[in-house]
Protein backbone atom coordinates (compact mmCIF):
# COMPACT_ATOMS: atom_id res chain seq x y z
CA UNK A 1 0.00 0.00 0.00
CA UNK A 2 1.27 3.35 -1.07
CA UNK A 3 1.43 5.91 1.94
CA UNK A 4 3.64 8.78 2.82
CA UNK A 5 5.34 10.20 5.92
CA UNK A 6 4.21 13.70 6.88
CA UNK A 7 6.19 16.62 8.69
CA UNK A 8 4.74 15.51 12.46
CA UNK A 9 1.25 16.14 11.30
CA UNK A 10 1.97 18.75 8.40
CA UNK A 11 2.69 18.46 5.06
CA UNK A 12 5.63 21.16 4.54
CA UNK A 13 7.16 23.60 6.86
CA UNK A 14 8.87 27.20 5.99
CA UNK A 15 11.30 27.71 8.74
CA UNK A 16 12.38 31.81 9.12
CA UNK A 17 15.25 32.63 10.90
CA UNK A 18 15.96 34.88 14.10
CA UNK A 19 18.27 36.51 12.00
CA UNK A 20 16.25 36.66 9.08
CA UNK A 21 13.27 38.49 11.04
CA UNK A 22 15.80 40.94 12.52
CA UNK A 23 16.78 41.71 9.31
CA UNK A 24 13.34 42.26 8.02
CA UNK A 25 13.01 44.61 11.24
CA UNK A 26 16.12 46.73 10.25
CA UNK A 27 14.44 47.36 6.44
CA UNK A 28 11.11 48.28 7.88
CA UNK A 29 12.93 50.72 10.55
CA UNK A 30 14.79 52.03 7.81
CA UNK A 31 11.47 53.05 6.02
CA UNK A 32 10.22 54.49 9.18
CA UNK A 33 7.53 52.19 9.69
CA UNK A 34 7.96 51.19 13.34
CA UNK A 35 7.53 52.81 16.74
CA UNK A 36 10.71 55.50 16.78
CA UNK A 37 9.58 56.71 20.35
CA UNK A 38 8.57 55.85 23.93
CA UNK A 39 6.69 59.04 25.58
CA UNK A 40 4.09 58.27 28.79
CA UNK A 41 3.46 59.45 31.97
CA UNK A 42 2.16 57.83 35.26
CA UNK A 43 0.66 58.95 38.32
CA UNK A 44 -0.33 62.10 37.40
CA UNK A 45 2.88 63.14 36.10
CA UNK A 46 5.25 61.92 38.80
CA UNK A 47 6.67 59.20 36.87
CA UNK A 48 7.55 59.98 32.76
CA UNK A 49 9.78 59.25 30.26
CA UNK A 50 10.82 60.78 27.05
CA UNK A 51 12.90 58.48 24.90
CA UNK A 52 13.90 57.48 21.31
CA UNK A 53 14.18 54.03 20.29
CA UNK A 54 16.36 52.12 18.17
CA UNK A 55 15.15 49.36 15.84
CA UNK A 56 14.41 46.16 17.79
CA UNK A 57 15.89 43.17 18.19
CA UNK A 58 13.24 39.72 18.38
CA UNK A 59 14.91 36.81 20.46
CA UNK A 60 13.10 33.32 20.27
CA UNK A 61 15.99 31.75 22.39
CA UNK A 62 14.44 31.62 25.63
CA UNK A 63 15.05 28.73 26.44
CA UNK A 64 11.57 27.16 25.92
CA UNK A 65 10.87 26.33 22.71
CA UNK A 66 7.32 24.78 23.86
CA UNK A 67 6.17 27.68 25.20
CA UNK A 68 6.67 30.07 22.16
CA UNK A 69 7.88 32.89 24.52
CA UNK A 70 9.86 35.50 22.02
CA UNK A 71 11.54 38.43 23.71
CA UNK A 72 11.32 41.78 22.31
CA UNK A 73 14.52 44.39 23.07
CA UNK A 74 14.21 47.90 22.33
CA UNK A 75 17.28 49.83 22.82
CA UNK A 76 16.99 53.64 23.93
CA UNK A 77 19.31 55.55 21.99
CA UNK A 78 18.15 58.60 23.97
CA UNK A 79 16.44 58.92 26.86
CA UNK A 80 15.19 60.88 29.99
CA UNK A 81 13.25 59.51 32.71
CA UNK A 82 11.92 61.42 35.27
CA UNK A 83 10.90 60.17 38.52
CA UNK A 84 9.69 60.90 42.14
CA UNK A 85 11.15 59.79 45.18
CA UNK A 86 10.94 61.09 49.29
CA UNK A 87 13.46 62.67 50.42
CA UNK A 88 14.44 64.13 54.76
CA UNK A 89 14.54 67.99 54.32
CA UNK A 90 14.44 70.08 57.62
CA UNK A 91 13.79 66.09 59.26
CA UNK A 92 10.53 66.23 56.93
CA UNK A 93 9.81 63.93 54.46
CA UNK A 94 9.46 65.90 51.10
CA UNK A 95 8.54 64.60 47.39
CA UNK A 96 11.18 65.42 44.78
CA UNK A 97 11.48 65.15 41.10
CA UNK A 98 14.45 63.63 40.05
CA UNK A 99 15.41 63.27 36.26
CA UNK A 100 18.09 60.44 35.04
CA UNK A 101 19.62 60.09 31.65
CA UNK A 102 19.19 56.81 30.44
CA UNK A 103 20.91 56.79 26.76
CA UNK A 104 22.09 53.20 26.18
CA UNK A 105 19.15 51.43 28.28
CA UNK A 106 17.26 48.74 26.56
CA UNK A 107 13.73 48.05 27.12
CA UNK A 108 12.69 44.02 26.97
CA UNK A 109 9.14 42.66 26.55
CA UNK A 110 8.92 38.72 26.92
CA UNK A 111 5.67 37.77 24.90
CA UNK A 112 4.08 34.00 25.23
CA UNK A 113 3.43 34.14 21.11
CA UNK A 114 0.99 30.94 22.34
CA UNK A 115 -1.47 33.58 22.70
CA UNK A 116 -1.04 35.53 19.75
CA UNK A 117 -3.04 33.81 16.99
CA UNK A 118 -2.30 33.32 13.14
CA UNK A 119 -4.52 36.22 11.97
CA UNK A 120 -6.72 35.77 8.85
CA UNK A 121 -6.86 39.50 7.98
CA UNK A 122 -4.95 42.39 7.28
CA UNK A 123 -5.52 46.15 6.98
CA UNK A 124 -4.66 48.04 3.85
CA UNK A 125 -2.80 50.75 5.95
CA UNK A 126 0.04 52.67 5.20
CA UNK A 127 1.71 51.05 7.39
CA UNK A 128 2.44 48.17 5.17
CA UNK A 129 5.13 48.81 2.90
CA UNK A 130 4.37 49.20 -0.99
CA UNK A 131 6.04 46.05 -1.83
CA UNK A 132 4.00 44.03 0.65
CA UNK A 133 0.79 45.24 -0.43
CA UNK A 134 2.22 44.57 -4.18
CA UNK A 135 2.46 40.67 -3.07
CA UNK A 136 -0.17 40.76 -0.53
CA UNK A 137 -2.74 41.76 -3.60
CA UNK A 138 -2.19 39.32 -6.05
CA UNK A 139 -4.31 37.16 -4.11
CA UNK A 140 -7.61 37.26 -4.84
CA UNK A 141 -9.41 37.30 -1.21
CA UNK A 142 -12.27 35.11 -2.52
CA UNK A 143 -9.85 32.47 -3.00
CA UNK A 144 -7.43 32.66 -0.27
CA UNK A 145 -6.74 34.08 3.08
CA UNK A 146 -3.64 35.68 4.08
CA UNK A 147 -2.26 34.41 7.54
CA UNK A 148 0.31 36.46 9.13
CA UNK A 149 1.95 35.88 12.77
CA UNK A 150 2.54 38.97 14.90
CA UNK A 151 3.22 39.81 18.70
CA UNK A 152 -0.08 40.22 20.09
CA UNK A 153 0.16 43.27 22.23
CA UNK A 154 -3.65 44.34 22.25
CA UNK A 155 -3.77 43.02 25.42
CA UNK A 156 -0.93 44.04 27.63
CA UNK A 157 -1.60 41.02 29.59
CA UNK A 158 0.04 39.38 27.51
CA UNK A 159 3.31 40.59 28.51
CA UNK A 160 4.53 37.64 30.80
CA UNK A 161 7.24 40.21 32.21
CA UNK A 162 9.93 42.87 30.94
CA UNK A 163 13.10 43.76 31.75
CA UNK A 164 14.31 47.25 31.47
CA UNK A 165 18.27 47.66 31.80
CA UNK A 166 19.77 51.00 32.50
CA UNK A 167 22.99 49.94 34.06
CA UNK A 168 22.62 50.99 37.24
CA UNK A 169 21.09 54.27 36.68
CA UNK A 170 17.41 53.94 38.58
CA UNK A 171 16.91 51.64 41.22
CA UNK A 172 14.53 49.28 39.39
CA UNK A 173 14.28 46.79 42.72
CA UNK A 174 12.51 48.92 44.22
CA UNK A 175 8.64 47.95 44.04
CA UNK A 176 6.70 50.89 43.84
CA UNK A 177 9.42 51.92 40.78
CA UNK A 178 8.78 48.93 39.18
CA UNK A 179 5.65 49.28 39.60
CA UNK A 180 5.43 52.49 37.87
CA UNK A 181 7.63 51.61 34.72
CA UNK A 182 4.92 48.71 34.41
CA UNK A 183 2.41 51.18 33.94
CA UNK A 184 5.22 53.40 31.72
CA UNK A 185 5.56 49.81 29.38
CA UNK A 186 1.79 49.50 29.28
CA UNK A 187 1.07 52.97 28.33
CA UNK A 188 3.43 52.28 25.61
CA UNK A 189 1.90 49.46 24.22
CA UNK A 190 -1.46 51.52 24.19
CA UNK A 191 0.27 53.55 21.81
CA UNK A 192 0.54 50.28 18.91
CA UNK A 193 -2.24 48.85 19.70
CA UNK A 194 -4.54 48.19 16.72
CA UNK A 195 -1.14 49.21 14.07
CA UNK A 196 -0.71 46.66 11.24
CA UNK A 197 3.42 46.50 11.80
CA UNK A 198 4.60 45.91 15.39
CA UNK A 199 5.36 43.12 15.00
CA UNK A 200 4.56 41.69 11.99
CA UNK A 201 6.94 38.20 11.41
CA UNK A 202 5.04 37.34 7.88
CA UNK A 203 2.51 36.22 5.80
CA UNK A 204 1.62 33.03 4.14
CA UNK A 205 -1.46 32.84 1.64
CA UNK A 206 -3.37 29.78 1.71
CA UNK A 207 -6.55 28.13 0.13
CA UNK A 208 -9.94 28.68 0.69
CA UNK A 209 -10.39 26.52 -2.61
CA UNK A 210 -8.33 24.21 -4.14
CA UNK A 211 -8.82 21.88 -7.31
CA UNK A 212 -8.56 18.17 -6.17
CA UNK A 213 -5.95 17.61 -8.88
CA UNK A 214 -3.41 20.17 -6.89
CA UNK A 215 -4.50 19.39 -3.82
CA UNK A 216 -1.60 17.79 -2.31
CA UNK A 217 0.62 20.80 -2.91
CA UNK A 218 -1.65 23.73 -1.78
CA UNK A 219 -1.46 24.92 1.58
CA UNK A 220 -5.31 25.08 2.73
CA UNK A 221 -4.75 25.50 6.89
CA UNK A 222 -1.60 27.34 8.74
CA UNK A 223 -0.66 27.26 12.18
CA UNK A 224 3.17 27.60 13.81
CA UNK A 225 6.13 26.86 15.79
CA UNK A 226 9.25 28.06 17.23
CA UNK A 227 12.49 26.22 17.55
CA UNK A 228 14.77 27.57 20.35
CA UNK A 229 18.25 26.74 18.96
CA UNK A 230 21.03 27.12 22.49
CA UNK A 231 23.61 26.75 20.29
CA UNK A 232 23.01 28.74 17.28
CA UNK A 233 20.91 31.71 18.91
CA UNK A 234 21.16 33.60 15.56
CA UNK A 235 19.18 30.10 13.64
CA UNK A 236 16.61 30.01 16.32
CA UNK A 237 12.93 30.11 14.03
CA UNK A 238 9.62 30.42 13.52
CA UNK A 239 8.15 27.53 11.28
CA UNK A 240 4.99 28.32 9.10
CA UNK A 241 3.23 24.60 9.39
CA UNK A 242 1.08 23.69 6.15
CA UNK A 243 -1.62 21.45 5.76
CA UNK A 244 -2.89 20.69 2.23
CA UNK A 245 -6.54 19.39 0.50
CA UNK A 246 -8.39 20.87 3.55
CA UNK A 247 -7.21 18.35 6.02
CA UNK A 248 -7.22 19.41 9.82
CA UNK A 249 -5.25 21.38 11.28
CA UNK A 250 -3.58 19.79 14.24
CA UNK A 251 -3.46 21.04 17.56
CA UNK A 252 -1.06 21.67 20.77
CA UNK A 253 1.88 20.22 20.61
CA UNK A 254 2.03 19.32 17.12
CA UNK A 255 4.88 20.49 14.80
CA UNK A 256 7.26 20.81 17.90
CA UNK A 257 10.12 19.36 16.02
CA UNK A 258 13.26 17.77 18.15
CA UNK A 259 15.90 19.68 15.46
CA UNK A 260 16.35 23.24 13.84
CA UNK A 261 15.14 22.82 9.62
CA UNK A 262 17.23 25.84 9.40
CA UNK A 263 20.97 24.34 9.47
CA UNK A 264 23.61 26.91 8.45
CA UNK A 265 24.39 30.81 9.41
CA UNK A 266 24.78 31.16 5.27
CA UNK A 267 20.96 30.55 4.68
CA UNK A 268 18.10 32.70 6.01
CA UNK A 269 15.57 30.15 6.12
CA UNK A 270 13.87 26.25 4.78
CA UNK A 271 11.26 24.99 2.48
CA UNK A 272 10.27 21.78 4.12
CA UNK A 273 8.95 19.35 2.18
CA UNK A 274 6.82 16.16 2.90
CA UNK A 275 8.09 12.94 2.01
CA UNK A 276 4.51 13.05 -0.55
CA UNK A 277 5.15 16.38 -2.03
CA UNK A 278 8.84 15.12 -3.40
CA UNK A 279 7.90 11.52 -3.98
CA UNK A 280 4.63 11.36 -4.72
CA UNK A 281 5.23 12.86 -8.49
CA UNK A 282 7.97 11.23 -9.00
CA UNK A 283 6.29 8.25 -8.06
CA UNK A 284 3.76 9.11 -10.68
CA UNK A 285 6.43 9.27 -13.34
CA UNK A 286 8.13 6.30 -12.98
CA UNK A 287 5.05 4.64 -12.72
CA UNK A 288 3.95 6.17 -16.48
CA UNK A 289 7.60 4.79 -17.78
CA UNK A 290 6.93 1.20 -16.45
CA UNK A 291 3.58 1.05 -17.33
CA UNK A 292 1.73 0.36 -13.64
CA UNK A 293 -0.12 2.02 -11.08
CA UNK A 294 2.04 4.40 -8.86
CA UNK A 295 -0.45 2.59 -6.21
CA UNK A 296 2.06 -0.48 -6.73
CA UNK A 297 4.80 1.04 -5.01
CA UNK A 298 5.32 0.57 -1.03
CA UNK A 299 7.71 2.15 1.18
CA UNK A 300 10.00 0.75 3.26
CA UNK A 301 11.05 1.11 6.99
CA UNK A 302 14.22 3.06 6.00
CA UNK A 303 12.42 5.62 3.43
CA UNK A 304 12.52 4.03 0.22
CA UNK A 305 9.91 2.75 -1.94
CA UNK A 306 9.99 -0.43 -3.93
CA UNK A 307 8.35 -2.10 -6.22
CA UNK A 308 8.13 -5.62 -8.22
CA UNK A 309 6.12 -6.75 -11.06
CA UNK A 310 5.82 -9.61 -13.69
CA UNK A 311 6.08 -8.89 -17.32
CA UNK A 312 6.41 -11.60 -20.63
CA UNK A 313 7.98 -10.69 -23.80
CA UNK A 314 5.92 -13.92 -25.70
CA UNK A 315 5.70 -17.37 -24.77
CA UNK A 316 9.05 -18.32 -24.00
CA UNK A 317 10.29 -14.86 -22.46
CA UNK A 318 9.61 -14.37 -18.91
CA UNK A 319 10.65 -11.96 -16.21
CA UNK A 320 10.39 -10.11 -13.13
CA UNK A 321 11.38 -6.26 -12.70
CA UNK A 322 11.84 -4.75 -9.63
CA UNK A 323 12.78 -0.70 -8.86
CA UNK A 324 13.95 0.55 -5.37
CA UNK A 325 13.90 4.29 -5.10
CA UNK A 326 16.68 5.31 -2.46
CA UNK A 327 17.24 9.04 -1.21
CA UNK A 328 20.81 9.70 -0.74
CA UNK A 329 20.47 11.72 3.14
CA UNK A 330 22.45 14.95 3.28
CA UNK A 331 22.70 15.25 -0.26
CA UNK A 332 20.60 16.27 -3.42
CA UNK A 333 20.29 12.95 -5.60
CA UNK A 334 18.41 9.89 -5.52
CA UNK A 335 19.07 6.65 -6.56
CA UNK A 336 16.81 4.31 -8.43
CA UNK A 337 17.54 0.44 -8.31
CA UNK A 338 16.74 -1.66 -11.16
CA UNK A 339 16.82 -5.07 -11.01
CA UNK A 340 15.23 -7.63 -13.86
CA UNK A 341 15.24 -11.12 -13.48
CA UNK A 342 14.59 -12.50 -16.60
CA UNK A 343 14.12 -16.87 -17.81
CA UNK A 344 13.82 -17.73 -21.50
CA UNK A 345 12.51 -21.05 -22.48
CA UNK A 346 15.00 -22.79 -25.45
CA UNK A 347 13.44 -24.82 -28.10
CA UNK A 348 15.71 -26.77 -31.35
CA UNK A 349 15.15 -25.76 -34.69
CA UNK A 350 11.93 -28.56 -35.19
CA UNK A 351 10.29 -26.48 -31.83
CA UNK A 352 11.58 -29.25 -28.66
CA UNK A 353 12.46 -27.85 -25.76
CA UNK A 354 15.97 -27.95 -24.69
CA UNK A 355 16.53 -26.61 -21.86
CA UNK A 356 16.16 -22.49 -20.15
CA UNK A 357 18.17 -19.64 -19.85
CA UNK A 358 18.45 -17.34 -16.60
CA UNK A 359 19.76 -14.40 -15.65
CA UNK A 360 19.62 -10.62 -14.63
CA UNK A 361 19.88 -7.31 -15.83
CA UNK A 362 20.77 -4.49 -13.70
CA UNK A 363 21.39 -0.80 -14.13
CA UNK A 364 21.16 2.07 -11.44
CA UNK A 365 19.65 5.71 -12.56
CA UNK A 366 20.77 8.63 -10.63
CA UNK A 367 18.63 11.37 -10.23
CA UNK A 368 19.91 14.84 -9.35
CA UNK A 369 17.96 17.76 -8.01
CA UNK A 370 19.31 21.14 -8.65
CA UNK A 371 17.79 24.25 -7.69
CA UNK A 372 18.25 27.27 -9.91
CA UNK A 373 18.50 30.97 -7.78
CA UNK A 374 17.61 32.70 -10.68
CA UNK A 375 14.10 31.42 -11.93
CA UNK A 376 13.40 29.67 -8.70
CA UNK A 377 12.61 26.41 -10.54
CA UNK A 378 13.95 22.60 -9.28
CA UNK A 379 15.32 20.44 -12.30
CA UNK A 380 16.01 17.05 -11.98
CA UNK A 381 18.29 15.01 -14.60
CA UNK A 382 19.23 11.45 -14.57
CA UNK A 383 22.38 9.67 -15.27
CA UNK A 384 22.17 5.77 -15.81
CA UNK A 385 25.06 3.66 -14.71
CA UNK A 386 26.51 0.55 -16.64
CA UNK A 387 24.27 -2.05 -17.63
CA UNK A 388 25.27 -5.40 -16.20
CA UNK A 389 23.89 -8.70 -17.39
CA UNK A 390 24.39 -11.88 -16.20
CA UNK A 391 23.75 -15.48 -17.66
CA UNK A 392 22.97 -19.15 -16.55
CA UNK A 393 22.41 -22.34 -18.98
CA UNK A 394 20.13 -24.52 -18.09
CA UNK A 395 20.21 -27.22 -21.16
CA UNK A 396 18.56 -30.68 -21.09
CA UNK A 397 19.96 -31.52 -24.22
CA UNK A 398 23.70 -30.61 -24.98
CA UNK A 399 24.04 -30.55 -28.41
CA UNK A 400 21.21 -29.26 -29.30
CA UNK A 401 21.05 -26.43 -26.69
CA UNK A 402 24.85 -25.30 -27.47
CA UNK A 403 23.90 -24.91 -31.30
CA UNK A 404 21.10 -22.70 -29.87
CA UNK A 405 23.20 -20.53 -28.03
CA UNK A 406 24.54 -19.35 -31.22
CA UNK A 407 21.25 -17.77 -31.98
CA UNK A 408 20.76 -16.45 -28.24
CA UNK A 409 23.79 -13.72 -28.41
CA UNK A 410 21.47 -11.78 -30.99
CA UNK A 411 18.42 -12.80 -28.85
CA UNK A 412 19.58 -11.14 -25.61
CA UNK A 413 19.08 -7.92 -27.35
CA UNK A 414 15.55 -8.65 -27.32
CA UNK A 415 15.37 -9.93 -23.94
CA UNK A 416 16.61 -6.33 -22.64
CA UNK A 417 13.90 -5.21 -24.58
CA UNK A 418 11.01 -7.29 -21.98
CA UNK A 419 9.02 -5.77 -19.89
CA UNK A 420 10.18 -2.60 -21.82
CA UNK A 421 13.45 -2.49 -20.04
CA UNK A 422 15.21 -0.33 -23.11
CA UNK A 423 12.08 1.57 -22.73
CA UNK A 424 12.59 2.47 -19.29
CA UNK A 425 16.55 2.74 -19.07
CA UNK A 426 15.81 5.42 -22.12
CA UNK A 427 13.12 7.27 -21.40
CA UNK A 428 14.42 8.48 -18.06
CA UNK A 429 17.91 10.34 -19.43
CA UNK A 430 15.30 11.88 -22.17
CA UNK A 431 14.36 15.64 -22.16
CA UNK A 432 10.93 14.94 -22.51
CA UNK A 433 10.71 12.97 -19.29
CA UNK A 434 12.86 15.61 -17.54
CA UNK A 435 11.19 18.23 -18.30
CA UNK A 436 7.43 16.73 -17.31
CA UNK A 437 8.71 16.22 -13.89
CA UNK A 438 10.71 19.58 -13.86
CA UNK A 439 7.77 21.47 -14.79
CA UNK A 440 5.82 20.04 -11.98
CA UNK A 441 8.46 20.72 -9.32
CA UNK A 442 8.93 24.12 -10.17
CA UNK A 443 5.25 25.40 -10.96
CA UNK A 444 5.16 24.27 -7.03
CA UNK A 445 8.21 25.33 -5.98
CA UNK A 446 7.48 29.03 -7.25
CA UNK A 447 3.83 28.83 -6.42
CA UNK A 448 5.03 28.15 -2.51
CA UNK A 449 7.44 30.78 -2.77
CA UNK A 450 4.97 33.06 -3.85
CA UNK A 451 3.47 32.72 -1.04
CA UNK A 452 5.46 33.44 1.81
CA UNK A 453 5.78 37.27 2.07
CA UNK A 454 8.22 38.57 4.47
CA UNK A 455 7.55 41.41 6.62
CA UNK A 456 9.72 43.81 4.39
CA UNK A 457 8.70 42.42 1.13
CA UNK A 458 11.68 40.77 0.79
CA UNK A 459 12.18 38.54 -1.92
CA UNK A 460 12.90 34.66 -0.92
CA UNK A 461 15.29 32.68 -3.64
CA UNK A 462 16.18 29.22 -3.15
CA UNK A 463 19.54 27.81 -2.75
CA UNK A 464 19.82 24.41 -2.42
CA UNK A 465 17.94 20.72 -2.18
CA UNK A 466 18.95 18.05 -0.25
CA UNK A 467 17.21 15.28 0.89
CA UNK A 468 16.24 14.46 5.35
CA UNK A 469 16.53 11.16 7.16
CA UNK A 470 12.38 11.25 7.75
CA UNK A 471 11.82 11.17 3.34
CA UNK A 472 11.45 15.01 3.07
CA UNK A 473 13.50 17.34 1.45
CA UNK A 474 15.00 20.52 2.56
CA UNK A 475 15.55 23.68 0.33
CA UNK A 476 17.44 26.20 1.45
CA UNK A 477 16.06 29.93 0.94
CA UNK A 478 17.97 33.27 1.14
CA UNK A 479 16.70 36.66 0.90
CA UNK A 480 16.99 39.06 -1.77
CA UNK A 481 16.04 42.84 -0.29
Amino acid sequence: MLTYQNLNGFDMVYAVSQQTINAQLQLLWAMDMLPTTWKAEAAEGLYSIDAELGCPVVDFNTGDSSSRTAKLTMPLTKANFHYAKIVMEDGKPAVVQTTKELSGSNLSLFVNMSLAELASTYQNQDSIPDEVKRQLEQFDTSMFSIQHLFLNFEDANLLKSFDFQTNGAIPTDQPELTGQIRNLVEAFIETIKGNDNPYIFGYYAVDKISEPSQATWQPTGCTYSIYSDAHFASRSSINYLLVTDHKTVPGSGAGMFPHNWVMSDKVEGSFVLSQALVMDPLLQSLANVLSIDKTQFSPTNNNQFFVSFESRLDKNTKGKTTCTLVPLVGTKQMAVHFNIDYNTDMHDLAGSYIGYVDGTIKWTTTLTFEVDTIKSSVNVSAENSEVITTKKDHPNALGKFEHALAVFADFIITVFTFGQVDDVFQDLIRKDWQKTINTGYSTQMNSMKARAILPGGSEIMFKDAQFYDNGSMIVATTVKN
